[in-house]
């Protein structure tokens, strides 16, 4: 793995962590389709590469990490979710149904990993440069829009700035 790649998941690991981040993001999934690897990367290249992440570099990355999304991470995703309002198929199986489900969320998990891993290789960022709040803001916006879901401006801004002032500067936590 690369060290841009390790440096990507440390600081998506450590954002999503955040108060309020994982809540937004699986808002933006849920609602209005937005990939939370594609998001993850464009605040973490905003900021800690201090990368211009516009639409056509979140779309040239998404046709890449786009059939790895729709083949993988979303059936996996789909079978975790429909575990969880599904009864196993005999009552005695509650725990072993429940650990099944966990192991396919660590799974996802790891498909999601992949996809940060293959986002931080193919956009080959330089290292050392920071961005603003502002060029964070505009990165999220970019990943939002290229999802193309008709969102209200206040329903998206108000996700986006939960995750935006959650993004650490590289001053206040050289490990993210």
């Amino acid at each position: 793995m690369s060290a841009d790649a390790e440096d990507l998941w440390r600081f998506a690991v450590a954002l999503h962590a955040r108060s309020g981040v994982e809540t937004a993001c699986l808002a933006l999934q849920d609602e209005a389709g937005v990939d939370v690897p594609l998001l993850l990367f464009a605040a973490w290249a905003a900021s800690h590469r201090g990368a211009t992440v516009d639409r056509s570099l979140l779309e040239a990355l998404d046709q890449r990490i786009g059939p790895w999304r729709e083949s993988v991470i979303r059936p996996l995703r789909t079978v975790r979710r429909t575990m969880k309002s599904s009864q196993p198929p005999h009552r005695d199986l509650d725990k072993a149904a429940a650990e099944l489900r966990s192991r396919i969320k660590t799974v996802e998990l790891e498909a999601e990993r992949l996809s940060l891993d293959a986002l931080a290789l193919h956009a080959k960022l330089p290292p050392g440069q920071t961005g603003t709040r502002a060029s964070v803001l505009a990165a999220l916006r970019a990943a939002v829009e290229l999802a193309g879901a008709g969102l209200s401006e206040s329903w998206r801004d108000r996700h986006l700035a939960t995750i935006a002032e959650a993004v650490p500067s590289t001053e206040d936590s050289p490990s993210l």
